[in-house]
């Protein structure tokens, strides 16, 4: 349960600032923020599945770095470009691969799936930041 409470407030943590951007856009609508709320939510279930594996394997100090870096991470909204660019990226990838934007129906979905690339953009910058905090703390342990 403590993993659980750990990976939802570290994965909600980091979504403040695309969570704000999206409102500040287009995605108002109560559809819309249930599918980010539930983009969120499918990070969470990756975090978990994530920190399970690493600890089945034994490789706590590689989860310590990863904790370490999602906590960085939500520091890193201050920087808005970082959230701005994968959401921009996000919007690129999902308008080409899905002919977005659309109309009616056919929008139902496109902010599940707008959040899930946006945090996969952003899972990227975690995981190019755990190494550095990886090598770190292998440094300061000499």
């Amino acid at each position: 349960m403590l993993v659980l409470r750990r990976w939802l407030i570290l994965v909600f943590l980091n979504a403040p600032a695309s969570f704000a951007a999206a409102l500040a856009t287009e995605h108002t609508k109560l559809l819309d923020i249930v599918e980010m709320i539930a983009g969120i939510l499918t990070f969470v279930l990756v975090a978990l599945a994530v920190d399970s594996w690493i600890t089945r394997n034994g490789f706590l100090n590689l989860r310590e770095a990863l904790v370490t870096a999602t906590k960085f991470k939500i520091g890193l909204q201050l920087l808005p470009v970082i959230e701005v660019g994968a959401g921009a990226l996000a919007g690129f990838f999902v308008a080409s691969l899905f002919q977005w934007p659309a109309t009616g129906s056919a929008q139902m979905g496109r902010t599940y799936v707008m959040t899930v690339v946006t945090g996969a953009v952003l899972t990227i910058v975690v995981f190019l930041i755990t190494p550095i905090v990886f090598y770190v703390r292998a440094r300061k342990a000499r």
